[in-house]
């Protein structure tokens, strides 16, 4: 008996299928759009089933991918360089929901913590990251900016301020390892410290943990920037 290999759906499929239905979507608008200014009933129906399946088909499709795949289709996480990220907290979901689902998948795909659970029970407590976004939200950022490793913290901000950049907020910065690490498997931080607005961050083998290297140079210590010229 002849047994059917599957192949494995993948970001790319699902980005395809969304696109096909966007394409649909805005064929049925303005499908409504002239059947109800014509007053035709049946093209009014004809474009309600028409996006009511494609809508259905896509969700069928959607519960396909893996659960890793939908945490970096959920977050519409992508890499965009050398220790570049780029991702999206939707509408509705706060920053620990993300750390909350990449913990809950990365002991199965990643083999080890996202985040260092006691550093993710001090997160969980604190408003920053608890607080529910009303809109999408963008994050881009740089995990370890070229040209700033082995500085004092001063001199990593003006060499930023030079190139009109500034460095992202601790939780944005935390948020953004943790979704590279999941897509990926590699650390935004090159296995350094990094700093960003309100302390610094390191990866390890035990996930992603807060610290204390001061203000000052360190060999090991360089720091992050948000990209909005990666757009």
């Amino acid at each position: 008996m002849n047994i059917i290999q599957h192949q494995p759906v993948t970001r790319e499929d699902y980005r395809i299928k969304q696109e096909v239905l966007r394409e649909l979507q805005v064929a049925a608008r303005a499908g409504f759009i002239a059947a109800r200014d014509k007053g035709d009933l049946k093209g009014l129906r004809h474009w309600s089933e028409q996006l009511e399946a494609g809508v259905a088909a896509f969700e069928d499709f959607r519960k396909k991918l893996s659960p890793l795949e939908q945490f970096v289709v959920k977050y519409n996480i992508s890499e965009l360089g050398e220790h570049q990220v780029k991702l999206v907290l939707p509408a509705g979901v706060s920053r620990i929901e993300l750390l909350q689902d990449a913990q809950g998948l990365s002991q199965q795909y990643r083999g080890q913590d996202a985040v260092w659970p006691n550093q993710y029970k001090k997160w969980e407590q604190l408003a920053e990251y608890k607080v529910i976004l009303p809109t999408p939200t963008l994050i881009m950022i740089d995990g370890c900016v070229d040209g700033t490793l082995g500085d004092s913290r001063a001199n990593q901000e003006r060499f930023l301020k030079d190139k009109k950049l500034k460095m992202p907020t601790l939780h944005d910065l935390a948020v953004a390892q943790v979704g590279y690490f999941m897509m990926s498997g590699k650390d935004l931080f090159c296995d350094r410290w990094v700093r960003a607005v309100g302390g610094v961050l390191y990866f390890y083998s035990h996930g992603l943990d807060g610290g204390n290297v001061g203000d000052g140079s360190g060999s090991n210590v360089a720091a992050s920037a948000c990209c909005p010229h990666l757009r």
